[in-house]
């Protein structure tokens, strides 16, 4: 059974993790558990368990036992061994003792081909076969003294190619790293560059190569900057290769994404003008001219750089599709700037760039509101140009797109475009109210939805206003708009102020229609006035509650129950102990009924009993 398979099977890894590894190993040149070692997706201590269980599975122990034994050894944090030999753990009857005894010598744990390297009868080639051998088995030193031995030899040769000896150097050097020993690592990649560059020149892609490991090997030691210097040269050496590797492509753009998102890159200069100047298209001087001439020509700056032959067909749609990812949050500002270069240099767009390396997803690029998002972009840049930045008409496309983005989940974008559309209204001479309150309410709404209360409140009181001036005082947008200010104060405890809200949406919902008022406004109202104890509202609200369980044949519900127990507390606390006993009765016949509510039941039937002793008490006598 593979480690892999073996990891999966056991619950460590899901296949995200493997797939991932797999590709790492592949390129990298380790084995699979000690890639997935630096990716972090394991520990040292998970992998020895996992190699212990694919020995004992090769040693006889039948794999489903030996999964079962992995499991319990991850969730008792003890090793493989010990876990077999506890007589608690799961195991087959035929494990027999020399095969545990087998097991416990950890020095049998290695492939069974491997041996001691002998240095006296073995050549360079055979020496990294064994290293590669007992790497594979996670058996360390030995690797090493193989690996070392063969750079000896290699370097002690007359007429040795270079590109053996880099191969060797590699070979220990990715050893050094999947073992954490950066140090011991760093000047054997340093010297495997230097000697690609000399011997195939600093364009070709075993520099690339080389410059890749070296900033692998500061990326997994969190030194970004650094990584990232590597990552950038060796996308400039690949400008001048013949053909293209998608693999590499890929994994370069996606390590420079990652450095990105775990940098906390700056604003992005997004326009179409920044970027092209940026990724060193055009200079500053030439983008200026060319915005000159859309606002002259009521032109979008695109059709300007076409037109004036400034940039080709394949740049500026790289452009616009780099300017779409990046306020979409797709790309990092800084990758988009490197696509674009690199894409230029291929002669090739930045979108059949990503789709060959595969660093940018399908769902990305394919889904529909993807496509709306490019549409309306577009048009956005077309009415900047023509009707200028602060045109009601681009407010408009400005919260068509915020809307897209909002589809999206991406949050942060929805809310600027919304504010950018609020802030072109908010300045615009016509002062269309209608559109200002729909601006208002909507960005307010995806404040309260992310808990950004402070900022909804103004929004929603404004929204009020905007309402009442159009003649909209008593619609149901309004009591809804009411009740969103009242879960506003609700999240700062504002009990008080809430209710006074609260009251005025459902005095609107009431207007609009009898029993119109939502139950979960209801529920809000209650609970306000037990935070608050103002009690003297609960009791219509409370019956309310019950009448529209009722009409929505919910009648003998627990949380109908619950509605009339509460109403019975409150009959009690007023001394009306015969109008609470109605109430507890009926609540007590829903509890008796429902599963799980005996101990509600007898609680209620406590309150009963108290509340007919409290009745008769207070009866006159005869």
């Amino acid at each position: 059974m593979r480690i892999g398979e073996i990891l999966i099977k056991s619950s460590v890894i899901d296949a995200k993790a493997l797939g991932d590894a797999l590709s790492y190993a592949g390129y990298k040149q380790i084995p699979l558990g000690r890639a997935l070692r630096v990716l972090r997706y394991i520990t040292e201590e998970d992998l020895t368990r996992a190699l212990d269980a694919q020995n004992a599975i090769r040693k006889g122990i039948p794999g489903n036992v030996a999964l079962e034994v992995l499991k319990s050894a991850y969730q008792t944090n003890r090793t493989f061994i010990q876990s077999l030999q506890n007589p608690l753990a799961p195991r087959a009857d035929n494990i027999s003792a020399s095969v545990l005894e087998l097991l416990s010598d950890r020095k049998t744990s290695a492939a069974p081909m491997a041996r001691t390297p002998a240095p006296t009868e073995q050549t360079h080639e055979e020496l990294v076969e064994l290293g590669d051998t007992f790497f594979l088995a996670n058996e360390i030193e030995p690797a090493e003294k193989a690996y070392t031995r063969a750079r000896e030899l290699i370097e002690d040769a007359y007429g040795i190619p270079p590109s053996k000896v880099a191969y060797v150097l590699t070979k220990l050097a990715n050893l050094y790293f999947a073992t954490d020993r950066f140090r011991e690592a760093l000047p054997l990649y340093e010297r495997v560059l230097e000697i690609q560059k000399k011997v195939f020149g600093v364009s070709s892609p075993e520099v690339t190569r080389a410059l890749e490991d070296l900033g692998d090997l500061y990326d997994v030691q969190d030194k970004l900057p650094e990584a990232q210097r590597y990552y950038d040269e060796a996308l400039k050496s690949m400008y001048q290769h013949k053909m293209i590797d998608p693999e590499t492509t890929g994994r370069l753009f996606k390590k420079l994404m990652s450095i990105c998102h775990r940098t906390g890159e700056p604003i992005a200069r997004a326009r179409l003008g920044e970027l092209a100047t940026d990724s060193g298209l055009l200079t500053s001087e030439k983008v200026q001219a060319a915005l000159s001439t859309a606002k002259e020509t009521s032109k979008p700056i695109g059709t300007v750089l076409r037109d004036e032959q400034m940039l080709g067909d394949k740049q500026i749609e790289s452009l616009m599709f780099a300017q779409v990812l990046v306020k979409q949050g797709t790309l990092p500002g800084m990758v988009a700037v490197r696509a674009i270069k690199f894409a230029n240099a291929r002669n090739m767009t930045l979108k059949e760039l990503s789709e060959t390396g595969n660093w940018i997803s399908a769902r990305d690029l394919e889904d529909d509101h993807y496509k709306q998002l490019i549409a309306e972009q577009e048009n956005m840049l077309a009415a900047e140009s023509n009707l200028g930045p602060n045109h009601p008409d681009v407010a408009a496309i400005a919260q068509k797109v915020a809307e897209i983005y909002l589809a999206r989940k991406d949050r942060a974008a929805a809310e600027a475009f919304f504010k950018r559309a609020l802030s072109i209204l908010q300045a615009s001479s016509g002062n269309d109210r209608s559109a200002l309150l729909n601006v208002s309410e909507r960005l307010a709404q995806v404040y309260c939805q992310y808990a950004k209360y402070h900022e909804a409140q103004p929004l929603l009181l404004k929204c009020l206003e905007y309402r009442q001036s159009l003649g909209q005082g008593e619609t149901g947008d309004t009591a809804k708009c009411l009740w969103m200010i009242a879960k506003v104060e609700l999240s700062q405890c504002n009990h008080s102020t809430a209710l006074s809200f609260m009251r005025s949406a459902r005095m609107i919902y009431e207007k609009l229609g009898p029993g119109q008022t939502p139950k979960q406004l209801l529920e809000q109202m209650a609970s306000s006035c037990l935070e608050t104890g103002m009690m003297t509202e609960i009791e219509p609200v409370l019956t309310a509650l019950i009448a529209l369980a009722k009409s929505n044949d919910q009648a003998f519900e627990p949380e109908t129950a619950n509605y009339m127990e509460q109403l019975g507390d409150y009959y009690v606390e007023n001394g009306r102990c015969d109008a609470a006993q109605a109430q507890y009765y009926a609540s007590l016949q829903i509890y008796e009924r429902a599963p799980g509510a005996q101990s509600r039941a007898a609680a209620v039937s406590r309150k009963l009993t108290q509340a007919t002793a409290a009745a008769k008490s207070k009866a006159p006598s005869p």
